[in-house]
């Protein structure tokens, strides 16, 4: 009988890498955990992309407004042209870590197909073979052939599941935290942008957000159907798969071919579960357009009251009159440096997490084979 007691470090790659793509083949559990990282990371990048954008066409919007100050009448745009050319090369950059990221899962895809898991199984064997029956010569070259492709099949799964690790242990909360500064300060720009645009007549004004409010609320109730309708589908598809799918535990560890029928019940799954996804993301974002206009719309409503208030109670404080354009702007400008010094410190946070880091763990994992060698010298 075989025992890996007392055989040489050959040998044990062989049979440990053969061992673990073959459990790869009838889990899925490395490629399942890479991918799904991936994907929360790519879809974290369009966020932050959506609120630069959302900035720069803010920004845009603001760029003819003039306010007049006490000495002298400055154009908003120029206030914010910092931000604007700050925001252009910020989504720049973006698009570069969403692409790296899709070009990882790219990869990942590419390297990750069955019939690569089953070529190495096959390949191992044959080095196992070769090791023990053929010529060193031969014995030499299907064993460095093995070992490259090895490598090779799991250099994006390392590079993807030490990501992940080093993102949820230092990088995910501080991203996070970032992000919401920066929505932050869309939403001022949002506040700036609703009070230099509204109409003269305050009733007409209220009017106006009162049939916003009841068409987001509507919109809501819409995506919140659909979420619904989503959810009943996915459940009837499970139920379709476990009906079709008639395969026992050992079936699926041998990695024998699932039923048409449940392939296709598996892919309508992940098809609703994509949908769902979209469905969640339109109707966060309805519901914060909802509470923005639904604020301004309760200040305005104190205003025909003849009550003070502010629109934006964590910058202004209720005083006598409501606070004005130009205190409004004054104050913005104030927090622009906080916001560059935000930005920055995310977008390197973003490029370390989805390039430099990926680079810097697939170099240690190509590196490693001759530290295992020196350490087997000693």
């Amino acid at each position: 009988m075989f025992s890996l007691r007392g055989r040489n470090p050959q040998l044990v790659v062989i049979v440990v890498g053969v061992a673990l793509i073959t459990l790869n083949v009838g889990t899925g559990f490395i490629d399942r955990l890479s991918t799904d990282y991936l994907q929360e990371a790519m879809m974290g990048s369009g966020a932050i992309y959506g609120t630069a954008r959302a900035i720069n066409a803010l920004v845009s919007l603001l760029q003819g407004t003039e306010v007049n100050a006490w000495v002298a009448t400055f154009a908003v745009g120029e206030l914010l042209d910092p931000v604007n050319d700050l925001i252009e090369r910020f989504s720049g950059v973006i698009t570069i870590v969403m692409a790296s990221l899709a070009l990882q899962a790219l990869l990942l895809g590419v390297f990750s197909g069955l019939w690569i898991d089953v070529s190495l199984v096959a390949l191992g064997g044959l080095a196992f073979w070769a090791h023990q029956k053929g010529s060193p010569e031969w014995a030499f070259k299907t064993l460095r052939i093995f070992f490259i492709s090895l490598m090779v099949r799991l250099s994006m799964v390392v590079v993807a599941v030490a990501g992940h690790g080093v993102d949820q242990i230092f990088l995910n909360e501080t991203v996070n935290n970032m992000h919401v500064k920066m929505k932050e300060f869309r939403t001022e720009l949002e506040i700036i942008s609703g009070q230099e645009q509204k109409d003269p007549g305050l009733k007409d004004q209220i009017k106006q957000l009162e049939n916003m409010v009841l068409e987001k609320e509507k919109n809501i109730t819409i995506w919140e159907g659909r979420l619904i309708d989503s959810q009943n589908l996915i459940e009837l598809f499970k139920k379709d798969l476990q009906e079709s799918d008639s395969r026992t535990w050992l079936d699926k560890l041998l990695s024998n071919p699932s039923p048409p029928a449940a392939i296709e019940a598996q892919h309508r799954i992940d098809l609703e579960r994509a949908k769902q996804s979209d469905y969640e993301v339109a109707l966060e974002r309805v519901r914060e357009e909802l509470e923005v206009i639904a604020d301004e719309l309760g200040c305005l409503k104190k205003q025909e009251l003849e009550q003070s208030c502010s629109f934006f109670p964590k910058l202004f404080s209720d005083d006598e009159n409501k606070p004005s354009m130009t205190e409004r702007i004054e104050h913005l400008s104030q927090d622009i440096n906080a916001f560059a010094l935000n930005t920055v410190n995310l977008l390197a946070t973003m490029l370390l997490k989805s390039i430099l880091l990926p680079i810097l763990f697939l170099a240690v994992f190509f590196k490693l084979p001759r530290f295992f060698q020196w350490l087997l010298s000693k």
